[in-house]
């Protein structure tokens, strides 16, 4: 390696050879052989702590100060290269987005936090919703300023595939940034029909949810609702579609008129309510007759036959009940093996290992003990 860092430091085959170093660094991580010069780290498959990886191991090798963050600037290996042959000659770093951690003020996983909130008997239900609207500004706020801002369109747990039957009907390519989180919203929304459909996505958090449903289906108007302001500006600014809006709202008084929207989607957020019957209830209004409510979360699985009756006695018919509690602890226990190869990475390393419900965390053992159960429904408005 001191051989390859000599050849860097002469005019002679320079790029060559660096880019040879990164597309060895790129096969090692992503496990893919032939690398090109103008591929693009996230579409081989690449995620946020591999990028991170990758970063820090050429910064040994090269014995350059790199960036953590730069392959969210530099994407294509020929980008990469000419950044950093940059930084070998000039020895001073890019001026990237901040690198600050995420802070340990966020001593759980925000679905523990929400969940611990929304049941805590001594507070109102003004005070829980205040609440769990701080928590989720302050992640936002926090995840602003770490490496992960741009890339951060998800907080669901992700889907993988472990043999038995499928709903959904779009076929994601091999290699795809966040394929197992896009997977998850597919298969809720399934083979429901949303062409020319007016949708609404409750608590939309960081606009993931809204974004692969503008990406991948014909719908008239899709409106993305989240409590947080500090989520909804952050959608404002990193969304752009003709037929997509965002705004700041109460999943338990939705302001909207009754009989609005063709289907609703909710994932992976109710457990966190504070009156998860007034939202059903909300949801019902405003669903046009024979809508669609998609509907995943993590359900505490003492309390699921109860809000089963609460659903079909407010009006819904229940079209599809599946358990994927497996298949989604398959998606944390696949993220692992990479996340907790460079979770050392970041000084929380705890805080990220719970937020990733690894193997051995809290969140992901309530799941083994079956404690929580994670559903999809698909509700239909009679």
């Amino acid at each position: 390696m001191s051989k390859q860092t000599s050849n860097l430091n002469t005019d002679r085959d320079r790029k060559n050879q660096l880019e040879e170093i990164l597309s060895e660094s790129w096969t090692k991580v992503l496990g893919i052989e032939k690398i090109g010069k103008d591929d693009n780290f996230f579409e081989l498959g690449g995620n946020s702590l591999q990028a991170i990886q990758v970063a820090v191991t050429l910064a040994t090798a090269l014995q350059v100060e790199i960036p953590k963050n730069i392959l969210f600037e530099k994407q294509t290996l020929a980008s990469l290269a000419d950044a950093i042959e940059t930084l070998s000659k000039t020895g001073s770093e890019l001026q990237p987005t901040s690198t600050e951690p995420v802070s340990s003020e966020i001593e759980e996983p925000i679905p523990f936090l929400g969940s611990q909130v929304a049941s805590d008997p001594s507070k109102t239900a003004a005070e829980i919703k205040e609440k769990i609207k701080e928590l989720y500004d302050l992640y936002t706020r926090k995840l602003n300023a770490t490496i992960y801002n741009n890339s951060s369109k998800f907080l669901n747990y992700g889907y993988i595939d472990d043999g038995s039957p499928q709903e959904a009907v779009i076929k994601l390519p091999k290699y795809l940034l966040h394929k197992h989180n896009i997977k998850l919203i597919l298969e809720l929304i399934g083979d429901c029909p949303l062409t020319n459909c007016r949708i609404l996505d409750i608590s939309c958090g960081r606009g993931g949810n809204v974004e692969v449903i503008a990406k991948y289906f014909d719908t008239q108007e899709i409106i993305g609702l989240d409590l947080s302001p500090e989520a909804i500006a952050f959608c404002q600014v990193n969304y752009s579609y003709d037929n997509v809006r965002f705004v700041v709202g109460d999943s338990e008084n939705l302001p909207f008129e009754a009989n609005q929207f063709d289907a609703i989607t909710n994932i992976e957020s109710s457990h966190s309510y504070g009156d998860v019957i007034a939202f059903y209830k909300e949801v019902h209004r405003v669903l046009k007759p024979g809508g669609y409510f998609l509907y995943s979360d993590l359900i505490l699985a003492e309390r699921l036959e109860h809000n089963l009756s609460v659903l079909e006695e407010i009006g819904f018919i229940v079209k599809r009940n599946r358990d994927i509690t497996k298949q989604v602890l398959l998606s944390c226990e696949e993220a692992a093996k990479v996340n907790l190869q460079v979770i050392e990475v970041d000084k929380d390393s705890q805080v990220m290992k719970e937020f990733l419900a690894v193997p051995g965390t809290k969140f992901n053992e309530s799941f083994q003990e079956r404690i929580w159960t994670y559903r999809i429904l698909r509700l239909q408005k009679s």
